[in-house]
């Protein structure tokens, strides 16, 4: 809207600026929420078969996690502790993200400049903090965007790549939410 000139008819039309935002924020919302958990769900019963089409084995929802990483590759279910949480709160993950790129777009009001400072907090940003001493970069890591996604996501709590540890699911949530 802003390259084209268009945000001027839509701001003569509505006069509060808030209320276009609250509005454009919502349709992004829904509709990137509904895509994303379609998505989701589908592609865990997807690479689930792919799996099991490979040699993996179904693991029993009770087993102790040391089993289900042993000699086979471990297939969940849905129904085994953290998978469905993990699964619905990877399509709110990406529903985030693209709440945090619409904030960025009515930020700067122009589309190359929200692109690059998007790309750049999620994918140069963790690269430029890796590069630091691991006793500074393991406090910054786990508040990055991209390992808030992992600890939302992830099934076991347990240490990241990066040296530190996962938040849980619901704190990454509200942590990414407060971005």
């Amino acid at each position: 809207e802003y390259s084209s000139g268009l945000i001027r008819t839509t701001m003569s039309s509505v006069a509060h600026r808030s209320s276009v935002m609250a509005a454009k924020a919502i349709v992004v919302a829904v509709v990137l929420l509904a895509a994303s958990e379609i998505t989701t769900i589908i592609s865990f019963f997807v690479s689930r078969t792919i799996l099991l089409s490979h040699g993996g084995r179904v693991v029993p929802s009770d087993s102790p996690i040391a089993q289900k990483f042993s000699k086979f590759i471990p297939v969940l279910n849905l129904s085994s502790p953290g998978v469905l949480r993990a699964t619905l709160l990877a399509g709110v993950y990406v529903t985030l993200l693209g709440l945090l790129g619409l904030a960025l777009g009515f930020l700067i009001r122009h589309s190359a400049g929200a692109i690059s400072i998007f790309v750049g907090v999620l994918l140069v940003i963790p690269i430029v903090v890796q590069l630091l001493p691991q006793s500074i970069s393991s406090h910054f890591n786990s508040y990055l965007p991209n390992t808030l996604g992992s600890s939302m996501m992830v099934v076991t709590l347990h240490q990241n790549a990066y040296g530190g540890t996962f938040l849980g699911p619901l704190s990454a949530f509200g942590m990414l939410a407060l971005y």
